[in-house]
């Protein structure tokens, strides 16, 4: 689920670099209504883009390990932050 608000203000500026309503990996969800009709139903949505979500991922997520926030946390450990 992809809440995007402001999607036309990034369509039209130089920040968004992908055809994200062509490619998304998930419905690109406008006001807060969306977002709670579709978290009603949350199956729905995984089940139809779930296709498009791992091209998404191949695409734009290459090497990530879902890790991340692990990382991030071993990383400041060692840092002693």
């Amino acid at each position: 689920l992809l809440y995007v608000p402001d999607m036309a203000e990034f369509e039209a500026s130089p920040g968004l670099n992908i055809d994200l309503a062509g490619n998304a990996p998930g419905p690109l969800l406008r006001t807060s209504e969306e977002v709670v009709a579709a978290l009603r139903d949350v199956d729905t949505p995984a089940a139809e883009y779930g296709p498009a979500a791992e091209k998404f991922a191949a695409t734009y997520a290459r090497g990530n390990d879902g890790r991340a926030a692990a990382q991030l946390v071993d990383w400041l450990l060692k840092a002693g932050r």
